[in-house]
Formats: structure tokens, sequence, C-alpha cells
């Protein structure tokens, strides 16, 4: 008989020890259950959870992308980070149709009865852990690009308002197309770009573009606020200011505040 050597033997009395008294007290009795270290992902798609009770099944339907399309290709992922690259690549296989006719269904189970030895999976906990700070910068990255892109198409749409061709020059309209279509190109130039380079460029297109932004705030708030407004004198009597009274103050500067009000006490 050959010495059983996969169990540690301290870990195997510390368990027996707990159990043995959880056995002696009144507690409800022990479930170890095990479950999944890391979540299973596609490319896009999670398909096990982190953390779900193994074993377990899951399903998922994918579309091609064209008709008549033969075959489809599938990465398996663990880790659950936030780009698929970072994560540990578990396998890769390419899935034929044996029916190449348009529009039919296909389907396929696939079953997995291994998994990583425990020393594996120590290994990958501590690159997550390495990667963690990783994912954060991740995210700001990807925040501040998506902030920047929604800015500039922003703008793109309210440079078309006819109340924006009104206050503004068809000079100044040019420059901001031009840098807002320049922005985009580097944005898909340079993939690179870190957070902060983000935040420079949206710094230099706020600096052309801003008064854009500024007069639809005025604008709106115009709109909301002071589309009527009623003032009382010193004597009681009350007047009635043109709707348009704000407007009169607004000038090339197209300030992003509203104009002081006067010296009377307005009654809203």
């Amino acid at each position: 008989m050959r010495q059983c050597k996969s169990i540690n033997p301290d870990e195997a009395a510390a368990y027996g020890a707990v159990l043995l008294a959880s056995s002696l007290t009144d507690e409800k009795p022990l479930m170890l259950v095990e479950v999944a270290p890391h979540s299973l992902d596609l490319v896009t798609t999670t398909l096990i959870k982190r953390n779900t009770k193994i074993p377990t099944k899951t399903s998922e339907v994918f579309t091609t992308s064209s008709d008549y399309q033969s075959s489809m290709s599938f990465q398996v992922y663990e880790d659950g980070h936030t780009t698929a690259n970072d994560n540990n690549l578990l396998i890769e296989f390419q899935l034929s149709a044996v029916d190449k006719s348009s529009r039919k269904q296909i389907d396929i189970s696939i079953k997995n009865r291994c998994c990583l030895s425990e020393d594996e999976i120590e290994q990958v906990l501590n690159d997550a852990g390495r990667l963690k700070w990783e994912d954060e910068k991740q995210k700001s990255r990807m925040a501040a690009k998506i902030m920047l892109e929604k800015y500039i198409f922003t703008i793109k749409s309210k440079i078309e308002d006819d109340e924006v061709k009104q206050e503004t020059s068809e000079e100044f309209r040019e420059n901001v197309l031009t840098m807002c279509d320049t922005m985009l190109k580097q944005i898909d130039i340079d993939q690179m770009a870190t957070k902060e380079d983000y935040e420079l460029m949206h710094t230099k297109v706020e600096s052309v573009c801003g008064p854009i932004m500024a007069m639809n705030i005025l604008s709106l708030t115009i709109h909301l606020v002071v589309i009527s407004r009623d003032t009382e004198t010193k004597n009681g009597e009350r007047r009635h200011l043109p709707i348009d009274w704000p407007r009169r103050h607004v000038k090339s500067g197209l300030p992003s505040l509203l104009p002081p009000l006067p010296s009377t006490t307005p009654c809203w």
C-alpha cells in the first residue's frame, strides 16, 4: 500500500478538529461547498461568475455575423479582469457547423471535467492581486476617453443648431469642427493614451468649444427660469421685464453664467 501524499496532514487534522467541534455544539450542520475561484469568460461575455457552486452548467446563445458563416472562434478566459488580454487563457477552439445553410440553428454542448491544480490556482490569485491596480487604471483611462468622445459629439451636434449659427460666425464654427475632427483622429491613432492624455485633450477642446456649451446652458436656463419675470419697485408698483431681457445682455463672448439682475427686488 502506497502512502497518499496529496493531502497535507496538518490541514487534514485541522479540518477534522473543526468538524468534531461543530458536531459537539448546537450549531447547524456544516456544509463545505466547492466554488469557482474565478469567473469564466469569453472576450465579451461572462459564462460562469466567480464563487459559483461547482459542478455547474450554463448555456449561451451566439449568432453569426453573416449568413453562410461556417465556423466561429471561441477563447475561454478566467480571472474577470477589465480587458481580456489580462486574463488567463484556458482554451481556444474553433466551432464548425455541419449544416452550412443560412439561418440554421446548431446546438453544441461542451463539458469540461478538468481544472487547475492548487498551485496553479494560487498563482492565478497572486497574479490577480498584482493586476488589480492595473484594472483600476484601465477603468479610469476608459472613463476619461468616453467622457472626451461624448463631449466632442455633443459639440458637433450643437454646432448645427440655428441658435448657435445666429450667435456665432462661420469662421468660429469651422474652427470648432476642425478641432473636434482633429481630436477624434488623435483618439483613434493613439490607442495607448493615458488618462492624463485624455484629460489634456478635453481641456484643449473646451478652450475652443467652450462657448458652444456655455450658450447651450444659457439658453436652457433662460427657457426654464426667466421666460417671464416680474419685478416690484420700491413704491410697490409691478413692472414686467421683457422676455428677451437676458438675451440683450448676451454678447459675442457667450458667458457661461446669467447676467446680473437689475437692482430692483425680483418677485417670482
